[in-house]
């Protein structure tokens, strides 16, 4: 909750920062919110990659019989930084880096069905839109970027798991396709999209009339 509660609150503000720092612009709309969007989720991902480390080994720790190795999250972060340095807090970090693109592909689908919304009503682009609008648009730009970018997931979770020697991204892809085929990669697809889907429809729904009493406010 916490490492989620952190990532969404940083990427938000940072997406419309660097929305609005962007130096250039590109023709196609939708190619400078995908830009911004895998900005600031790399940028998110250097802060709490520690965090979900420490998430997924607390996680896979309670899957195996025996002793617990770690106590709690502050247990944990201490033990993974004296036994194996800031590489170990960061394992993962590459595939993290990829999987910016579903924070950006996410967003690109959500402000694009908002536009074509907009378009349809005869408002302004960046007109308030009634809740029901932010609800469906979440949840389908949700799924849509769980579903295409999953693959990532599997393969973060599997390098942070300190119990497997992965050998990198690559192999990592390879040993998965080899032993387990395509549908390796999108184990617990279906039960992610559910799971994840109530946090994602409250965040933006919450975040878009929150936008939108601030504004009234300053007004």
């Amino acid at each position: 909750m916490f490492g989620a509660a952190v990532s969404w609150g940083l990427y938000l503000q940072w997406y419309h920062v660097i929305q609005a720092w962007l130096p250039f612009r590109s023709p196609n709309v939708n190619i400078d919110n995908f830009l911004c969007g895998c900005l600031s989720g790399a940028a998110v991902m250097s802060i709490t990659n520690p965090i979900w480390v420490t998430k997924t080994r607390l996680c896979l720790q309670y899957e195996m019989k025996g002793p617990k190795k770690y106590s709690g999250m502050v247990d944990c972060l201490v033990k993974i930084s004296k036994e194996e340095g800031i590489r170990g807090l960061y394992r993962g970090f590459v595939p993290g880096l990829i999987g910016t693109a579903h924070g950006a592909l996410q967003f690109m689908i959500y402000n694009r069905m908002k536009v074509w919304r907009c378009q349809r009503l005869g408002l302004q682009e960046n007109a308030h839109l009634d809740s029901r609008d932010y609800l469906v648009f979440s949840a389908l730009s949700k799924c849509i970027a769980t579903t295409v970018t999953f693959p990532y997931q599997v393969l973060r979770t599997r390098m942070q798991d300190h119990n497997v020697q992965t050998g990198g991204v690559v192999r990592t892809f390879v040993n998965t396709l080899r032993r387990e085929g395509i549908r390796g990669l999108y184990k617990g697809c279906i039960m992610a999209n559910l799971r994840q889907l109530p946090a994602a429809v409250v965040t933006f729904v919450t975040y878009e009339n929150v936008r939108r009493y601030i504004s009234i406010m300053k007004l």
